[in-house]
Formats: structure tokens, sequence, C-alpha cells
């Protein structure tokens, strides 16, 4: 940046910095809906009235994405469901950790009721790869995240997740692009924040959007 250079942050910001500006949905929204999805799914289970021992992964706790999406999980379901939050587990955002601790979590806590995953790290997996999780939440363990890509909801399709809230990456990647461009060449000024919508997976729209999402398997 002190060279000229125009710098945006997409996904997770970092607004002290200087940067241009910054594209992504809102965290804390994000945390609401999923909250409110996690409500409905309790509701619907008619759980509503029982203390649930919840587990909570996220990637570091400074991060302020990460953070937003928990605040805003914790004010959906503060009055509606009870949660007891037994655990908030850090796997240092990397898939590989996220998967250890969540094996080594459900080994030793199987009573654990409800799991809110913060960021999809652990769903690059096949379940074979989780066999507690997947013990877990065949046997009525609720699970539901932020992250939607063909693999989680591939789990989600197997019944291992209840419902997931996805980022459009997508646009955060073109018209990311487009706004850096304009900015470069022609002046022109995006908003400091650009927010990019959400995506809801549920029994309702699952098959269409395991189609949807296919070609963007990870390999």
């Amino acid at each position: 940046m002190d060279q000229g250079i125009a710098v945006a942050t997409f996904d997770a910001d970092s607004p002290a910095s200087g940067r241009l500006f910054h594209i992504g949905i809102n965290n804390y929204q994000a945390g609401v809906a999923i909250g409110q999805a996690l409500v409905g799914v309790i509701k619907g289970k008619q759980l509503q009235g029982q203390v649930l021992d919840t587990m909570i992964m996220t990637g570091y706790r400074e991060a302020l994405n990460l953070e937003e999406r928990i605040r805003g999980f914790m004010d959906a379901t503060r009055d509606e469901i009870q949660l007891d939050i037994a655990a908030i587990l850090e796997n240092e955002d990397t898939v590989e950790r996220s998967i250890i601790l969540l094996e080594d979590y459900l080994k030793i806590n199987p009573e654990v009721d409800v799991i809110y995953f913060v960021g999809g790290w652990p769903f690059y997996v096949p379940s074979e790869a989780l066999p507690n999780f997947r013990r877990w939440a065949q046997e009525g363990g609720i699970a539901v995240g932020i992250d939607l890509f063909y693999d989680a909801l591939l789990l989600q399709k197997e019944g291992l997740i209840q419902y997931l809230i996805g980022q459009d990456m997508t646009t955060m990647g073109s018209l990311g692009l487009e706004l850096l461009v304009k900015y470069i060449r022609f002046g022109e000024v995006p908003p400091e924040f650009v927010e990019t919508g959400l995506e809801h997976a549920n029994e309702t729209n699952l098959d269409r959007l395991l189609e949807i999402h296919k070609p963007w398997l990870v390999k």
C-alpha cells in the first residue's frame, strides 16, 4: 500500500490495515442466520425445553470474522433455546487439526447435544474419515455450520449436518476484482464494505445445491 498498490480483503477483514475495501458476508448476520436455523431445528425436534450441551469449533478466537459469527449465533439463540457452551475449540484454521479435535472431543464427550462449526474446516473429507462424528450424528447429535461446498453438502445429504449457511465466494472473487480494476483504471473508489449474500442449505434445496456445487469439488 505504501507503494500505491491497491489492496482489498475478502472473507476475513482487516479493518485497521488501511485496505481499500473489504468484500464478503456480514459475519454477524451469518451467525444470526445459522443461530436462527438451529432454533428451528431444535424446535422441530421439540427440544427447546431442554438444556443442550454445545460445542463450538472455530479457527482462532482473535479472528474478527469468526468472532462475529459466534456473537451473532449467541445473540440469535440466547432467548430461544437453552444452550450450555461446554467448549470452544480452536483448530488453528487447519483442516487436519479440526478433524483431530472433532474426533477426539466426541470420543471423550459423546453426550454433547449440539455442535456449531463456525467454518467448514472438517467437512473436506468423507464421513468415513470422521467415524466418531458420523456415529454421534446418527445417534441424534445436531450439527450446524457456516461454509457451504460440495463435500460439506455430501455430509449434509448423509444426515450428519442439519443446516449450512454458505458464502458467495464466486461473487467475492469476480466483483472484488472488478472493483479493483475500476479503481486502478478510472479512480472509482468502491464502498469500504461490499456485502455479498448468504446461501442456505436445508432439506428443501439440498439436491439442487449439490448439482450447482459439484463442478467446484475440492480435489
